[in-house]
C-alpha cells in the first residue's frame, strides 16, 4: 500500500497501480474487506485517469462503492462517486458525471469536508468547460480559488486560466497563472500549468514561448499512463512545428489522437490542435 502512494507521488503510475492491486489481493486474502476495496478503488481512480483500460477501472471503483456503501464509509464513497464522475466526464456523459458529483457534494456537505468539495467543485467547472459553458465554470472556480488555504487552489488558479484565455481575455488567464506559481510547485499539476500557460502564450501570438511551455507540458509523457495534458501538448508541439514546415509535426498529432483514442477520451481527442484548428489568420494592413 505505501509502495503504491510513494509510486504515485514519484509519477510511477503503473507500479503504483500494480502494488495497489497486489495490496487489495492480500488484504482480501486476510478477510479484511474494507482495506481491500480502498486499494481496489486507489487502483482504479488511476486507471480511469491514465490508463487505457478506463471502462475496467469504472468495474474496480463501482464494486468498491458497494464495499463502503455496505459498511457504511461514507467519505469512500464520495471520493468513489466524484472518481466514477470523471470516468463519465472523460467520455462525454456530463450528465451522469453531474449526477456522480452531486451525491459526492451531499455527502461531504453534510460533514463539512470544505477541502474535498473544493475538489468536487473543480470537476463540475471542468465538465463545463468541456461542453463550453465557460462563465458558469469561472464562477466556480472562482469559489475555490478565492477560498484562502485551500489544497486545491492552484488547480482552480490554472482551470480559471484556461477559461479566461478561452473568453478572450489572456491577460486575466496570465494572472491565474501567477497566482498558481505563486501557490507553489506541485507534480501532478505541472504538466497543466505548462499547456496553459503555451494557450495563453499561442493565443498573444508568442508562437516560441507557447512551443517551449509545450514542450515542458509533453516532457512527462514517455511511456503509458500519461497524463492528458501531456497529451494534448505534444499535439500543440506538433501542430506548431507542422505550420513552420516540419515534417515530424504530423506525426506528433497522430501519436496524441491515438492515445486519446486508447484512454477513451473524445474530449481529449477533440482539443488536439490539428484535429480541428485551421492556421491562425495572418493579420492583414487595414485599407
Amino acid at each position: 500500500m505505501n509502495l503504491g502512494a510513494a509510486n504515485v507521488y514519484l509519477g510511477n503510475r503503473i507500479e503504483a497501480t500494480n502494488y495497489y492491486e497486489a495490496s487489495s489481493r492480500i488484504y482480501e486474502g486476510m478477510g479484511d474487506e474494507q482495506r481491500a476495496a480502498h486499494q481496489q478503488a486507489n487502483s482504479a481512480a488511476l486507471r480511469i485517469e491514465y490508463s487505457d483500460e478506463p471502462e475496467a477501472g469504472l468495474r474496480d471503483m463501482e464494486n468498491a462503492l458497494g464495499v463502503f456503501q455496505k459498511i457504511g464509509e461514507k467519505n469512500l464513497e464520495a471520493f468513489s462517486r466524484q472518481v466514477i464522475a470523471a470516468y463519465y466526464r472523460q467520455a462525454g456523459r456530463h450528465g451522469d458525471a453531474e449526477r456522480e458529483l452531486n451525491r459526492a457534494l451531499a455527502i461531504l456537505r453534510e460533514r463539512n469536508l470544505e477541502d474535498d468539495i473544493d475538489s468536487v467543485t473543480i470537476d463540475r467547472a471542468r465538465s463545463l468547460i468541456e461542453t463550453g459553458q465557460y462563465a458558469s465554470a469561472a464562477m466556480l472556480l472562482g469559489e475555490v480559488a478565492g477560498n484562502e488555504g485551500s489544497r486545491f487552489g492552484t488547480a482552480a488558479h490554472i482551470h480559471l486560466a484556461r477559461v479566461r484565455a478561452r473568453l478572450g481575455d489572456p491577460a486575466g488567464a496570465e494572472t491565474e497563472l501567477s497566482r498558481a506559481s505563486e501557490a507553489g510547485e506541485d507534480n501532478d499539476l505541472a504538466p497543466l500549468f505548462h499547456l496553459t500557460s503555451g494557450e495563453v502564450a499561442y493565443e498573444r501570438g508568442q508562437t516560441a514561448a507557447a512551443r517551449a511551455a509545450f514542450v515542458r507540458a509533453a516532457a512527462p509523457w514517455t511511456g503509458s499512463l500519461p497524463d492528458a495534458a501531456s497529451v494534448e501538448a505534444r499535439a500543440w508541439v506538433g501542430f506548431i512545428d507542422g505550420m513552420a514546415g516540419a515534417g515530424a509535426g504530423r506525426a506528433q498529432i497522430q501519436a496524441s489522437l491515438e492515445q486519446a483514442e486508447r484512454m477513451e477520451r473524445p474530449a481529449l481527442a477533440g482539443g488536439c490542435p490539428g484535429h480541428h484548428r485551421r492556421p491562425r489568420p495572418r493579420a492583414t494592413r487595414p485599407h
